[in-house]
C-alpha cells in the first residue's frame, strides 16, 4: 500500500489557513497528513533518493531544483521554451540527477507552434503555451518546437513509470488527456500533481471547460486514483491524484 486516504475536507482546512495567513496551521496540517507543498504543487511526502520524478512544464527549474534538493531524487524536466532551456541547462549542468529535455509533451509526435509570453510579462515568459488562445502569450513571437507523445518521451528517457508526475503545461493537458495511450501511461504513476487551466487568473479566460476537466479527473479515478483539489484561489490549479 502506497499511502493512506486523505480526508476530503483537507483542502478546505488548508484554504482557510491560507486566508488567515496562519503559516503554523498550514505546516501543521501538511505535516499531520504527510504532505508537502513545492512551488504550489501539493503531494504526499513519501519520495526518497531512489524516486524518479517527471516534471512536465519545467520553466526555469524551480520545482525540479527544490524536489531534488529535498529528496536527492532523479528528475526529468521537459520544457520547450528556448530561453528557459538555456537557463535549465546552465542551472543543472553539474547535477547528474536532473535531466533536461528540450521538448513539449502531448498526445502525438509532431512539430508545433510554441507561443511564448512577452518579455515584459512578470516572471519573464512564465505562462508560455502551445495554445495561441492563452491570454499570456504573444503569437508574434511564435516558433516551431518538437512535441513528443508520452510514449516517445518514455522511450527517450528509458523509463516507463514514475513515482510522481508534475504537470503544468498551460492548457496542453487537454490534448494529452484526450490520448488514450497517454492516459494509460499516467495511470502507471504513483502520484500526479496536475494544474488544469480552467479559469486563467489574468482575466478568468477559460481554456478548458469544467466538463472536460471533470471527464479527465474521472478517467484517472477509474485508473485507481484518489483525488483532491488544493487550489487556494482558483479551482483545478493544484490537483493531487494518488493511489492507496
Amino acid at each position: 500500500m502506497l499511502t493512506t486516504k486523505l480526508p476530503q475536507e483537507l483542502p478546505k482546512w488548508l484554504k482557510t489557513a491560507h486566508q488567515q495567513n496562519d503559516e503554523m496551521k498550514i505546516q501543521a496540517l501538511l505535516n499531520q497528513h504527510n504532505l508537502i507543498d513545492i512551488e504550489d504543487h501539493t503531494f504526499k511526502d513519501i519520495l526518497n533518493h531512489e524516486s524518479v520524478v517527471l516534471d512536465l512544464g519545467g520553466w526555469r527549474g524551480n520545482f525540479a531544483a527544490q524536489i531534488n534538493s529535498k529528496y536527492g531524487c532523479e528528475v526529468h524536466v521537459f520544457e520547450p521554451n528556448q530561453k528557459q532551456i538555456v537557463i535549465l541547462n546552465d542551472r543543472f549542468a553539474d547535477n547528474e540527477k536532473i535531466h533536461v529535455h528540450p521538448y513539449a509533451v502531448g498526445g502525438v509526435d509532431e512539430y508545433v507552434k510554441f507561443y511564448p509570453s512577452p518579455e515584459d510579462y512578470p516572471g519573464q515568459e512564465k505562462g508560455s503555451s502551445l495554445l495561441s488562445a492563452s491570454p499570456y502569450v504573444d503569437d508574434a513571437f511564435a516558433y516551431d518546437v518538437t512535441k513528443l507523445s508520452l510514449a516517445s518521451a518514455s522511450k527517450k528517457m528509458g523509463i516507463d513509470s514514475f513515482d510522481l508526475i508534475k504537470m503544468d503545461i498551460e492548457g496542453g493537458e487537454f490534448e494529452l488527456f484526450n490520448d488514450v495511450h497517454s492516459v494509460d501511461f499516467l495511470k502507471t504513476a504513483k502520484m500526479l500533481s496536475v494544474e488544469f487551466h480552467f479559469k486563467m487568473p489574468v482575466n478568468e479566460q477559460i481554456l478548458i471547460s469544467e466538463e472536460d476537466i471533470n471527464r479527465m479527473i474521472g478517467d484517472l479515478r477509474q485508473g485507481g486514483f484518489e483525488y483532491l483539489d488544493f487550489g487556494r484561489n482558483f479551482q483545478y490549479i493544484d490537483c493531487l491524484f494518488y493511489k492507496i
